[in-house]
């Protein structure tokens, strides 16, 4: 008999019949698209959405009063006090972009956005290089647009000071052959895993990167090259589609507890005075909503030929969901890589900017 006193006991058999209903119509579901043909990556994926959708619907994590929190924050804080002042998350290896936004958080789904011809690939690389290479911590990088021999090509541009032209023409001097050399040795020994499988859907991601955490349990970065070109799901609308996946990669960052940086295409502003801002992103509801952090690449010159930012590279925060870091870094291309400008220069810069942003005013003024 079921009564007040056993109720707690028969909810839980309930539940455990459910989900074991749950995972016998999944695998049988499975079965039938095996028996179909249906290509297997594509019932892996399937597979894997439905025993995350049993595991969050089968387990939920009880509320906790905040009292219950206070040690886990004085431990925090007695931690911070102890970095004397440094960054919190991971190292981008730019300080000035560092000191701005306290690193980069373990569960922080970061959007590199930019138009076209922009740098947003580099600017991926750039951190990539640093965290892998610099730093020796292991990293993922997926690059759906270009190959695995183009994608080295280029960190050996960024790690070896060598302009991409010199490597395309092959027109070298021993010195430069030596820089090669070093490059190369210092790639062979860094924490850096490449694909170049193009079209990958979100559950493909997900599958290599649990593979890959549990081979490599000290993995540090994932980065994305880029959402235009990752494989949707099925889903009503376009928008609906990239929030399932932003969604889904936030999910992701969680569950590993690794930054992911997703690199995404913006529109061009309609004015070439205008700089990129949130309005730019497609479908910019859902990518807005599940990013930590969005930063736009913008190179003014490519919009505007005649500006006085020639070879200056914009690195703008437009979100910073946990430092509030908003704001401009300004960033020059130098062989490969990007390097922040000092602060003289920048300040220079900022100043020339606000300069222009504030026209005479006509008539009288109080």
């Amino acid at each position: 008999a079921i009564g007040i006193s056993n109720m707690g006991a028969y909810a839980t058999v309930v539940k455990k019949c459910a989900r074991s209903r749950d995972l016998s119509v999944a695998l049988m579901n499975s079965n039938e698209m095996i028996e179909q043909k249906v290509e297997v990556t594509e019932i892996i994926e399937h597979l894997d959405n439905e025993l995350k959708s049993i595991s969050i619907h089968s387990s939920g994590k009880d509320l906790r009063h905040i009292k219950d929190l206070e040690g886990s924050f004085l431990d925090e804080l007695d931690n911070r006090v102890k970095r004397g002042g440094s960054i919190a998350g991971l190292s981008t290896g730019i300080d000035e972009l560092d000191n701005k936004i306290n690193g980069i958080g373990d569960e922080c789904l970061v959007v590199i956005a930019g138009s076209p011809s922009m740098g947003k690939t580099l600017f991926c690389q750039t951190i990539a290089t640093s965290v892998a290479v610099d730093q020796k911590k292991n990293v993922m990088f997926f690059s759906m647009e270009m190959s695995e021999n183009q994608v080295f090509e280029r960190f050996v541009s960024g790690v070896g000071n060598i302009r991409p032209d010199k490597l395309k023409s092959a027109r070298l001097n021993n010195e430069e052959y030596g820089r090669i050399d070093t490059a190369v040795r210092e790639l062979r020994k860094s924490g850096l895993y490449i694909t170049d499988e193009p079209k990958q859907s979100v559950g493909q991601v997900r599958a290599k990167v649990r593979r890959h955490k549990i081979k490599h349990p000290d993995l540090s970065a994932i980065f994305i090259d880029y959402l235009g070109l990752m494989k949707l799901g099925k889903a009503d609308r376009h928008d609906i589609a990239i929030g399932n996946i932003t969604r889904d990669l936030k999910e992701l960052a969680k569950e590993v507890k690794v930054p992911v940086f997703l690199c995404v295409q913006s529109k061009r502003p309609q004015n070439v005075k205008d700089k990129p801002n949130m309005s730019s992103l497609k479908d910019s509801s859902c990518i807005e909503a599940d990013a930590d952090l969005i930063m736009f690449v913008h190179r003014q010159e490519i919009v505007e030929p005649e500006t006085t930012l020639k070879g200056i590279t914009e690195l703008i925060i437009a979100k910073d969901r946990h430092n509030d870091g908003n704001g401009t870094i300004y960033l020059e291309k130098a062989n490969g890589t990007f390097n922040a400008l000092s602060i003289e220069d920048a300040g220079r810069i900022e100043h020339q900017e606000q300069s222009k942003v504030a026209p005479k005013q006509r008539g009288f003024q109080d």
